[in-house]
């Protein structure tokens, strides 16, 4: 069984994320209808993945099917956010790292 949110090891590993921390990924958190949330949990489960790979498939899948130039300006946009938000997912990482020798 796979544990949720944590990158597989293996084979079956997904070869784009199986050298990358999911403690070091960016954290986005949101509200979603309880409806959806369900199904998205039990996808995820039926497929066997973590939830955070159900989500990057299908957002991958919706930027696909965008027109070329809409398509073309996210991932310009996107290219310019990344070097800042993996910047600050790894201060967040090592701040927690700090913290927790601390209180040893």
């Amino acid at each position: 069984m796979t544990r949720l949110g944590r990158p597989r090891t293996g084979p079956r590993a997904s070869q784009r994320f199986r050298a990358e921390k999911v403690s070091q990924f960016v954290k986005l958190t949101g509200r979603y209808p309880a409806p959806l949330a369900a199904r998205l949990r039990v996808l995820a489960l039926e497929q066997g993945e973590p939830l955070w790979v159900l989500l990057v498939e299908a957002a991958e899948a919706y930027l696909s099917a965008l027109p070329s130039t809409l398509k073309a300006h996210v991932q310009r946009r996107a290219r310019r956010d990344v070097h800042a938000l993996q910047a600050s997912a790894v201060e967040s990482y090592e701040r927690e790292l700090l913290r927790k020798a601390q209180k040893r």
